[in-house]
């Protein structure tokens, strides 16, 4: 007797996937990417970063960009580097920063596309690292600050800490210093002036329409 298998064919939905991640294992600063991989993939976002056993050179670190920001990079790679720079400050920061920085650990990001350096997104991107809280540290009260080594000052922008990474936005890369809160440094000077850009848009047309109204 011969039996022959009868099958229905049934279409199973795949979930969309909505990241492509490239994560290295070792503890090597640098992590590069094929730029082909990320424009080839069907992923909206791309994470890149290090995923190592801390130690005392090596933590672990990701970024996750918007893959629109690749689409028009006619390069091969992209090489992003970050890097503990807290027990030797670059000659670059200003004294009077180097003064606040003390006890708090400063990071180097860098992005290398092809073999020209970029720091600026255009758009938002989520920096998460490896955070040991020190003494003292408030898990509800901690902030990263941009090192402004052209103006000499920091900026204050909000960060969130989830098991054992602070997690911040920005769009663009540079130094960053993670710490409590320092009272005298304003908050990120980008948010202050969109306040004031919509303002200076939205309180004129109150005004008029104000005026229209009595009239």
């Amino acid at each position: 007797i011969t039996y022959h298998a009868v099958f229905t064919e049934i279409t199973k939905p795949v979930e969309k996937e909505d990241e492509v991640e490239f994560i290295s294992d070792t503890d090597v600063q640098e992590v590069t990417v094929e730029i082909s991989d990320i424009k080839d993939s069907a992923k909206d976002t791309v994470v890149i970063g290090k995923d190592v056993e801390s130690t005392a050179d090596a933590a672990d670190w990701t970024v996750t960009i918007p893959k629109s920001f690749f689409n028009d990079k006619t390069a091969d790679k992209v090489e992003i580097t970050l890097t503990d720079i807290s027990k030797d400050l670059p000659s670059d920061i200003p004294a009077s920063q180097v003064e606040k920085l003390k006890g708090m650990t400063v990071v180097s990001l860098k992005m290398v596309i092809g073999d020209q350096s970029s720091h600026q997104f255009g758009d938002k991107v989520t920096v998460k690292i490896a955070y040991t809280l020190k003494e003292g540290d408030d898990v509800n009260d901690l902030y990263v600050y941009y090192v402004n080594t052209e103006t000499g000052k920091l900026e204050k922008y909000t960060a969130t800490y989830e098991d054992g990474f602070v997690i911040f936005e920005t769009d663009h890369f540079s130094y960053w210093a993670i710490g409590g809160d320092i009272p005298d440094v304003a908050r990120n000077s980008n948010l202050l002036l969109a306040i004031l850009l919509v303002s200076a848009i939205v309180l004129p047309i109150i005004a008029a329409l104000v005026i229209y109204r009595e009239k």
